[in-house]
């Protein structure tokens, strides 16, 4: 760019200093004129490309969490809906949920203890065996896993329990439960923004 700018002073010096070469100045006039339009399209691709990019930048950041409650399953044809969220009177948490199979297929559905976190709103973090555990309908709770048939066009409830939770917490942040599923990919259950029912509420 630099260089092209001194061949610009250049020219323009040839034009206004030298008076014998007035029949050459149209020509003068033209290529410089040539180079200005160059120079200006140059220009403007370059601020079209940082606009464009600062943009892209922008539409790559992660939004900011709403607050809301929100409960979803990777798995197409699987609905979740959560059902409540107490708190008993020995600190433990249970999360009453469903899982709707609105498929034409059998799903068999596993979840596990070790591949499940939560997260309160104190800055806690529950995980593993002795912490968390699963229960189908109004079975008995598993403490390692659950697994369950789920019929096509059938409704199941599940009970999540989550041990000596922070008396001070008001929500759970995100509940995060890697499920199984035999060979196939593995699928994923997030509940975020619950708010904890406790005696007295």
């Amino acid at each position: 760019m630099r260089k092209v700018f001194s061949l610009i002073a250049l020219l323009l010096s040839v034009s206004i200093f030298t008076p014998t070469v007035s029949a050459d100045d149209a020509k003068v006039k033209k290529v410089v004129g040539g180079l200005l339009n160059v120079i200006s399209g140059a220009t403007s691709g370059a601020s079209t490309s940082t606009t464009s990019t600062a943009t892209g930048a922008k539409s790559n950041m992660r939004r900011p969490d709403d607050g809301k409650l929100k409960a979803t399953f990777d798995k197409d044809g699987i609905v979740t809906k959560i059902k409540s969220c107490t708190a008993n009177d020995i600190g433990d948490v249970v999360i009453v949920f469903t899982l709707e199979n609105q498929t034409n297929k059998d799903y068999r559905c596993r979840l596990l203890s070790e591949q499940t976190d939560v997260y309160d709103d104190e800055g806690n973090i529950y995980k593993g065996n002795n912490i968390i555990s699963f229960a189908v309908a109004n079975g008995e709770y598993n403490m390692y896993n659950c697994e369950v048939e789920i019929p096509a066009g059938m409704l199941l409830k599940y009970r999540i329990k989550i041990k000596d939770v922070d008396p001070a917490a008001s929500m759970l942040k995100m509940v995060k439960s890697e499920t199984y599923n035999g060979l196939d990919p593995r699928n994923h259950l997030v509940f975020k923004n619950v708010p904890i029912t406790r005696e007295g509420d």
